[in-house]
């Protein structure tokens, strides 16, 4: 009757049941993992594209104070000073990923931004390729290159 008594009153989790409790935690973890992942890198991408369309609005904005013209010079960096768009940029505007600013090249009545990940060895990702170059253009839209 003793020994009926204690295995009533014993209380707490087999060894076996703690490990099948750790095996599913760590499948669930491998598996929303690389879901986490993909969709910081699709946050990422969302942003540039967002700022690089900001920058393009400014460019227009310029064009249109200027005559229609925009900005005859390369731009290596476009920030707060030192360029043309200066005065129509309201905060600094700098890659998610490569955490550099961005490009502005022209060449006759076209233009395009670049984001700064092309020359670097930090690229933007999507779920299933990298992307090497993304830029804008106003004729042409948004140029991804995998």
């Amino acid at each position: 009757m003793s020994e009926k008594n204690n295995v009533k009153n014993k209380r707490g989790f087999t060894l076996l049941e703690l490990m099948i409790v750790i095996a599913i935690i760590s499948i669930l973890v491998m598996v929303l993992i690389p879901n986490f992942v993909g969709a910081r890198n699709a946050a990422k991408l969302t942003s540039c594209k967002s700022i690089i369309k900001n920058i393009s609005i400014v460019l227009e904005i310029y064009s249109q104070d200027n005559g229609g013209v925009y900005p005859n010079v390369d731009i290596a960096e476009i920030k707060m000073s030192g360029n043309p768009l200066a005065a129509y940029i309201g905060k600094e505007y700098k890659c998610p990923v490569a955490n550099k600013y961005y490009e502005y090249k022209e060449n006759s009545s076209n233009y395009y931004i670049y984001c700064p990940t092309y020359s670097t060895s930090l690229k933007h990702k999507n779920r299933t390729t990298i992307i090497t170059k993304l830029a804008f253009s106003p004729k042409e839209g948004f140029i991804t290159q995998y």
